[in-house]
């Protein structure tokens, strides 16, 4: 767990700071997002990259792995949620664990997530990171289950504390998204966010709604909010940006 004070001092030096060219180069060419994130968020998310690296730990599998580029894009991509938000969305959040291929013990999973863990396979990472407009992040999904786990220690795709105004709003908003979801799914027509959403419950809850729905978001902005300008509307607020406006620089 990081303490509030370590975050203030890390935004305070990092205030007004950049990447340098050679992690720009990096990020330029491995992350399908970095083209479209439009410049004026650009200081925020690097100043958030800057902190993120210096406050949470990454644990080496062996001596080389996982390099600083991956850790740069692994950073880069959960600070991009936080750009226009806090570092208390993941303040619960202890480590990142990167595996070259498959997570131990989870057969099939590409990436899972907790309050205080975020684990990922590179395998998979490798050959995705660099599509920027297909819905599927895998690192942006795994830390919104994050920041849905901040508030209330529960994965249910309401990002708010029961005792928030903005609870009913959410827990409406998400139920009418899970019919959605579940109705395109069963006609077999094209939705922004994918199937899996709908799909996967846990007593009674909908733990992939806010993840999926968060991928699909940033990267297929303008398809949902044509879709479900009601959700897309709550998570342009919720994380102060609007995709569905943004254009590919270069």
């Amino acid at each position: 767990m990081v303490l509030v004070a370590e975050i203030e001092d890390s935004e305070e030096k990092h205030r007004g700071k950049k990447l340098n060219e050679s992690q720009r180069h990096l990020l330029s060419s491995k992350l399908g997002l970095w083209p479209w994130v439009p410049n004026e968020i650009k200081q925020l998310w690097e100043e958030k990259i800057l902190c993120f690296l210096e406050l949470f730990s990454f644990p080496e599998k062996r001596d080389d792995f996982p390099t600083d580029d991956i850790k740069l894009l692994v950073a880069a991509e959960a600070c991009l949620l936080i750009s226009k938000r806090d570092f208390s969305d993941y303040r619960f959040l202890q480590s990142i664990h990167i595996w070259e291929n498959q997570i131990p013990r989870q057969p099939g999973a590409h990436g899972m997530a907790s309050m205080r863990e975020v684990h990922l396979s590179w395998k998979y990472l490798e050959k995705t990171i660099g599509k920027g407009r297909d819905g599927q992040n895998l690192v942006l999904h795994e830390f919104a289950h994050v920041i849905d786990f901040s508030d209330d220690g529960k994965a249910q795709s309401i990002p708010v504390p029961r005792t928030s105004k903005d609870f009913e709003f959410w827990e409406k908003l998400i139920a009418e998204m899970h019919a959605k979801i579940v109705s395109a799914h069963s006609e077999g027509t094209k939705f922004p966010v994918r199937s899996y959403a709908g799909l996967k419950c846990d007593k009674g809850l909908t733990p992939e709604i806010f993840s999926c729905g968060t991928s699909a978001f940033f990267e297929c902005g303008k398809s949902l909010k044509q879709e479900c300008p009601d959700f897309y509307e709550a998570m342009a607020g919720f994380y102060g940006m609007d995709p569905a406006t943004w254009k590919k620089i270069g």
